[in-house]
């Protein structure tokens, strides 16, 4: 897997993408994803926003095995997002949610980060996205010039 990092730092307003706190009492899988946790959506598109903002992203999923499952670690693709998920076992059938937060400061153009869900004792991460555009601030000052 290819992961770009990208000089980051956290200001402005935060954007909430679907719902946050409490992981929902049950949700619509994709069907077919073939891993031990099936979410609801492997991938995230951002509407539009302004260099600086942060976004938040949810990314709900279900434990549709039989046994227990452990997510070991979580790998971003730039230090600009951080990230929360439920630590120690998930019980077959087990609703829950991973909540990524982005920081756009310093950043424009368009962006695709990668999300890497490992489970333990599984080789191959689960991958999410998160995808969308950062505009630079119009009434932001120009950066200096070096000589």
């Amino acid at each position: 897997m290819t992961i770009g990092l990208f000089s980051c730092g956290e200001s402005g307003k935060t954007i909430d993408k679907p719902t946050g706190g409490n992981a929902p009492k049950d949700i619509k899988l994709i069907p077919g994803q073939g891993t031990d946790l099936q979410f609801s959506h492997l991938t995230m598109e951002f509407k539009p926003v302004i260099s600086g903002d942060t976004i938040k992203a949810v990314y709900p999923f279900k434990n549709t095995t039989q046994t227990s499952q452990v997510i070991k670690e979580v790998v971003v693709s730039c230090p600009c997002m951080h990230t929360d998920y439920p630590k120690g076992n998930i019980q077959p059938g087990q609703i829950g949610e991973i909540t990524v937060k982005f920081a756009t400061a310093g950043q424009s153009g368009r962006h695709e980060k990668i999300i890497a869900v490992v489970l333990e004792g599984n080789q191959d991460p689960i991958s999410l996205r998160l995808n969308g555009q950062i505009n630079l601030d119009p009434n932001a000052a120009p950066p200096a010039v070096q000589h």
